[in-house]
């Protein structure tokens, strides 16, 4: 028996619908059914995303962009003809957003016939980026997707570039649409019952009973109560604030080879873990020894495609929950990486909030600019297949956050580190994506002794990941895995300072007017004081910090408190001529 092809199955589909023989979708009739309201609030994950917008001002932060690559060239009017059929399927395609009441809603707008933009060239990920900074769509645009074709000189399609606003479909949509798109290439049809629709999980999230709500606020408000509000980077990342025409963000990639991937996803099963806390963990207890500090608050993406019927979704589930890791710094690594699996294991147990609703009953103190507990981002993509098509995404031109380690899994582990210029210096995106690949060799030899992989650097093609203040040659020799996990540079004054606190809290470190003052003392003055500085709307990383007092324990305690925030110290003398500090203040 001969398959229909999508066209001829369309057209069928539409015959049988004329004469009545089968009923049309919600989506063909261009209404919602009867349970489903013409208008409603959005779900959670996009609620966060308009907020973000509402905050930061700038929508390219929520912009997504992939590059659709063919395996064979297309008929144009082949690849329109499965868009629209796309369009029609998944109402995410055809929604619009408007506020009402200081509320974003969402309606479903009739099928129309897609229309493809301008055809582009082969992209690379430098033409990407820069088709978002220029031309992202907005959210509150009535077009918030574009399509550009990527043709032949025969004028064939060999590739579509997806723009899109992140309320339309999130990584895990994106690849429903992409399947579909693929079946329906290919000749295949698409099953004839309707999807289920972002609108419904929106209802579904409305429909959670109050006590089941209280429960999840009370977990969340317990469980990030006294944790770090906000990312503090140390003194050893001060720097003077990018030019105008810097980039924005600051970006690295590497790759951990198939054969070290093996092996490490080897020794998760054997250890009854997943690579995604073995890989998390090691970026903690990087960050540890980058910042002195025993305690992060990290934001990770939850998919929340769990509910029944979401797996074929295309849309916006996608939300964020800040995970509390404080392991013990000296701990093996296998400890650490056990007790930051329990912990997030019980915090995405109850990962059934959005992030508003979590910051609501956190309550944590809100400053422009700098957004709490998600100020540092993990997160780990799922591998994509699809046949006959494959995926790459495209780099936003703006950093998401202030520092995101994204892990992209195929038999090897691609991971990009993203540093938002404007609080770090050029070039730490790669300082922290090598030591972090050396560090996944430590905890390897650690966890299993057997294991030592002596591998080189890899080093990122060319590519808009490349910024200037990175290096651009590989070493001579290759890179072997350290027997320890492998130290950036520290800043000698307040890194030795903060040790010796730790190794002897209660000896003393001051003494002024004949008290003494212990080291735990003069640590808990100084971390006071440093988070006034840091939370201070005026305090950016490397700015000039003038500190006016008299030798003095206040005087040690600002100069440490400058010391560990980043900020540049101009110590005046009391004692000199007014004149003289109005000239240094000036200078």
């Amino acid at each position: 028996m001969k398959r229909l092809s999508a066209q001829d199955h369309h057209a069928l589909k539409a015959l049988l619908q004329k004469k009545g023989l089968l009923a049309k979708t919600p989506a063909e009739n261009g209404s919602a059914a009867n349970d489903q309201p013409p208008f409603w609030p959005v779900q959670s994950a996009v609620e966060r995303l308009w907020l973000q917008e509402c905050v930061d001002g700038d929508r390219r932060v929520n912009g997504l962009g992939v590059w659709v690559r063919f395996e064979q060239p297309y008929a144009l009017t082949s690849i329109t003809q499965a868009l629209q059929a796309l369009a029609e399927r998944h109402e995410t395609l055809r929604t619009v957003y408007e506020t009402r009441d200081d509320q974003l809603i969402a309606h479903v707008q009739p099928a129309a016939t897609v229309v493809l933009a301008a055809a582009i060239a082969t992209p690379d990920s430098a033409a990407l980026t820069a088709l978002l900074d220029t031309s992202s769509p907005g959210l509150m645009h009535d077009h918030n997707w574009r399509i550009h074709p990527v043709l032949e000189a025969s004028g064939r399609c060999i590739g579509l570039v997806w723009l899109m606003h992140h309320a339309v479909c999130d990584w895990f949509g994106l690849q429903v649409l992409a399947h579909e798109l693929s079946t329906l290439l290919q000749g295949g049809a698409l099953p004839d019952d309707s999807p289920m629709q972002p609108r419904r999980v929106s209802v579904l999230e409305r429909q959670r009973p109050a006590s089941q709500t209280d429960s999840l606020r009370a977990y969340w408000r317990t469980r990030l109560e006294g944790a770090p509000e906000r990312f503090a980077p140390p003194v050893m990342l001060a720097h003077t604030p990018p030019l105008t025409d810097e980039p924005a963000c600051d970006r690295f990639c590497v790759t951990i080879e198939p054969d070290k991937a093996q092996a490490l996803r080897t020794l998760c099963r054997q250890l009854k873990t997943t690579p995604w806390f073995f890989l998390l963990t090691v970026f903690v207890r990087l960050l540890q020894r980058l910042t002195l500090n025993n305690e992060l608050v990290i934001a990770t993406t939850i998919a929340h495609r769990d509910r029944p019927g979401t797996a074929g979704l295309a849309g916006c589930l996608s939300d964020l929950i800040p995970l509390r890791c404080d392991p013990a710094p000296d701990a093996p690594f296998i400890d650490a990486l056990r007790h930051i699996q329990a912990a997030v294991s019980t915090d995405m147990a109850h990962a059934g909030l959005g992030l508003r609703q979590i910051m609501d009953a956190a309550q944590p103190q809100r400053q422009p600019g700098k957004a709490p507990l998600t100020q540092i981002m993990f997160n780990m993509l799922p591998p994509f297949s699809a046949p006959g098509l494959t995926l790459t995404p495209a780099p936003l031109p703006v950093p998401r956050t202030d520092l995101v380690l994204e892990i992209a899994e195929h038999d090897s582990f691609s991971a990009t580190i993203e540093c938002r210029r404007s609080r770090f210096p050029a070039g730490l995106a790669q300082t922290l994506a090598h030591t972090w690949q050396h560090d996944i060799d430590s905890a390897l030899a650690a966890a299993a002794p057997g294991i030592h992989l002596v591998t080189p650097v890899a080093y990122p093609p060319a590519g808009p990941t490349r910024t200037p203040g990175t290096l651009t040659s590989a070493p001579a020799t290759p890179v072997i895995a350290p027997t320890e996990p492998a130290r950036l540079p520290v800043a000698r004054v307040i890194d030795l300072f903060t040790q010796q606190a730790r190794h002897t809290p209660d000896a003393t470190a001051l003494i002024a007017n004949g008290h003494a003052l212990s080291y735990t003392a003069l640590l808990t003055k100084v971390d006071l004081l440093a988070r006034q500085l840091n939370d201070h709307p005026a305090f950016t990383t490397g700015c000039r910090v003038a500190i006016w007092l008299p030798r003095s324990v206040e005087l040690v305690v600002a100069v440490l408190a400058c010391l560990k925030t980043g900020g540049v110290m101009m110590l005046l003398d009391p004692a000199h001529p007014e004149q003289r500090q109005r000239q240094i203040l000036a200078a």
